[in-house]
């Protein structure tokens, strides 16, 4: 059986997959199921630190950062 990657992982750059994500939230109009994101560690142990303490997913809050930002540009 295969080491699942975890915060263990060498590399300074992170791919996560975000797959539960994309369904949901606009009002049932299906959304683009996968996306591979790319982090550097530090900016990754935050938002894992950050979901935790806010037991939410990881995948939530980078959904409503995301959705605010563009707000704030006008999008």
């Amino acid at each position: 059986m295969a080491k699942p990657k975890g915060l263990g992982q060498r590399s300074s750059v992170r791919q996560v997959k975000a797959i539960e994500t994309i369904i949901g939230k606009t009002g049932g109009a299906p959304m683009k199921k996968s996306k591979n994101v790319e982090f550097d560690m530090a900016l990754y142990q935050r938002l894992r630190r950050a979901a935790f303490e806010m037991d939410r997913k990881e995948v939530h809050l980078i959904r409503e950062a995301l959705d605010e930002y563009l707000e704030n540009k006008g999008y």
